[in-house]
């Protein structure tokens, strides 16, 4: 199982392998993941959600940190499994978002956008 910080590493090195900017060149957007622990969403205390987020500014990621950030575009919500899958390429955002094992808080054409990160991190 992929660990967050190994993640976010990988995120962070989209810079030198994809070109975002020839992809979504004014996808300029925040993208926060909240992972509840292992118990449902309504019985999982606050305490046991891990977030972190990246931010792409003029098709460049420019800063992939744990916590959560001043203002996020799009903030995508699972189990600990369904974003395990999501990093582990067993699942996309958009199957999870239809079968609900992620929820999307804002324009779900963002999520789709933060599904292409997704992909490229996992071409490391």
């Amino acid at each position: 199982m992929m660990s967050v910080n190994d993640f976010l590493s990988q995120i962070k090195k989209i810079n030198e392998k994809v070109d975002l900017d020839t992809e979504f060149p004014d996808w300029d957007k925040t993208v926060q993941f909240n992972i509840r622990g292992n118990g449902p969403a309504a019985t999982c205390p606050p305490a046991e959600i891990l977030s972190f987020y990246f931010e792409v500014d003029r098709g460049r990621v420019v800063k992939a940190e744990t916590g959560k950030p001043s203002k996020a575009d799009v903030i995508l919500e699972g189990s600990n499994e369904a974003m395990s899958n999501l990093f582990e390429g067993k699942l996309t955002i958009i199957e999870a978002f239809i079968t609900k094992e992620v929820t999307v808080t804002g324009a779900v054409g963002d999520a789709v956008g933060a599904n292409v990160l997704l992909q490229a991190a996992r071409t490391f």
